[in-house]
């Protein structure tokens, strides 16, 4: 039964996680909420890893995990399809679920890889290879620019200008680039209105 309600609180952890830490992204961004999130989960692993006879430490590190998981199911997506240019947005968006599907099987493999084990090894490890990959979604948020659309709704029409051009590959007045920011700008007014 305790198996049961640790494998299970990340679930709960996740749903919490993609109702609640998403409302960051509205107030200070995307690419910092999504940033904040991974750091959620990073502290999640953290604590579980270092659990050594407390079940309900490593419980409490599935729960933290699962609200960085939870969150970063909902802003990934978004903050994917808001910076990519218009013509891979699908595709990228795709690839986006391909790579959770393949880290899902990267994480059967290296389970079976450490079954044999009879000690913290069995599942220590596939959790820092986790917190592995977790880094690097931070490390690599550096090079992502921030969202043109939530700089367009809080008034920062010029950084969304550049964003849009660095995404784009294309000067800040580029006619297409132009058209695009436009169409933005229309969009967050149709929905304030």
């Amino acid at each position: 039964m305790r198996t049961g309600l640790i494998v299970s609180l990340f679930n709960i952890g996740c749903a919490f996680g993609g109702l609640i830490l998403t409302k960051p992204a509205e107030i200070y961004g995307r690419k910092l909420a999504v940033s904040i999130a991974a750091l959620f989960y990073i502290v999640g692993a953290v604590i579980s890893i270092a659990s050594i006879d407390k079940w309900y430490q490593y419980m409490i590190g599935r729960i933290v995990s699962g609200l960085g998981v939870g969150s970063l199911a909902v802003l990934s997506p978004m903050l994917i399809s808001e910076v990519s240019p218009k013509q891979l947005r699908g595709t990228l968006v795709s690839i986006y679920q391909l790579m959770v599907t393949a880290g899902i099987f990267l994480g059967y493999c290296t389970n079976y890889g450490t079954k044999t084990y009879n000690n913290s090894v069995q599942w220590r490890v596939p959790l820092g290879l986790n917190f592995a990959w977790a880094l690097f979604m931070v490390a690599g948020m550096s090079f992502v620019p921030e969202s043109p659309r939530f700089l367009v709704q809080i008034g920062k029409v010029q950084e969304a200008k550049r964003s849009l051009s660095r995404s784009n590959k294309v000067s800040t007045e580029d006619p297409g680039l132009l058209a695009e920011l436009e169409q933005i700008e229309t969009s967050i007014e149709a929905e304030r209105a």
